[in-house]
């Protein structure tokens, strides 16, 4: 599995290497293959990944306004939870798509007995008007 490194603040190589223990050489951004320093919310791909998969990823994280949110997730649930929140709500919008699907059906119900009704009124309406011409009739006869 890929690693992608997320940071909230940027770093020299030197802090990078001495506070999170991994050398800037093993990193890669999106733009740049040998980064000279970690920029802050933009993620960075470790190069034992670099299959097309991987770099797909990257490119999907690197619209600076996901990358901002996803680092502040990461940071403040780690990054375990943070893919276990990402698999609930992948659930989540599956299970949103069937309920749409059945609420439309539901809808479509009601707008049938809607409609009938409408019929079931027309054809109401044309009795009473054929009674009333049978009254007419009737009075002029």
């Amino acid at each position: 599995m890929s690693e992608i490194i997320l940071c909230n603040r940027t770093y020299s190589a030197s802090v990078f290497k001495n506070e999170c223990g991994i050398g800037i050489e093993l990193a890669s951004s999106l733009t740049c293959a040998n980064p000279d320093m970690i920029i802050a919310n933009t993620p960075y791909l470790l190069k034992n990944g670099n299959s097309a998969v991987c770099k797909a990823s990257l490119a999907k994280l690197s619209n600076p306004s996901i990358t901002k949110n996803l680092t502040s997730l990461a940071l403040s649930f780690g990054g375990d939870n943070l893919i276990s929140l990402s698999s609930i709500s992948s659930q989540l919008q599956e299970y949103n798509v069937g309920l749409m699907g059945a609420s439309t059906s539901v809808y479509a119900n009601r707008m049938g007995g809607f409609v009938g009704s409408g019929r079931d009124r027309e054809r109401f309406l044309n009795r009473i008007s054929l009674f009333n011409e049978l009254l007419w009739f009737i009075k002029s006869s």
